[in-house]
This record gives structure tokens, sequence and C-alpha cells, in this order.
């Protein structure tokens, strides 16, 4: 599974589909440092909060 590349990767050679996966996946990746919520469970709350 992709799950990410090095920085010196030439990101033309995929496909928009395969990058959406990646970002995806990067995304709903629970995060040690986010106390096991994933950034877009984060950024979720966080409109949530901004609506109420």
């Amino acid at each position: 599974m992709l799950i990410w590349k090095l920085k010196e990767t030439d990101l033309s050679i995929y496909s928009e589909k395969e990058l959406k996966k990646v970002q995806r996946e990067l995304n709903e990746r629970p995060r040690k440092v986010l106390n096991g919520y994933s950034p877009a469970q984060v950024f979720n709350r966080m409109i949530i909060q901004q609506i109420k």
C-alpha cells in the first residue's frame, strides 16, 4: 500500500485518483501527537466548534 513518497519523487507520474488515495490514507491515519486522533478527525472537530 502506498502511504508516502520521498520529497524528491515526481508526483506528475501518478494519477489524481492515486494521489487522492494517498491523501485520504494520510489524513485518516491516527497520530500520536494528536492523542490517537487522525488529522481529519481533528480538522472536523475544529470546523464543528467554529460553527457553534
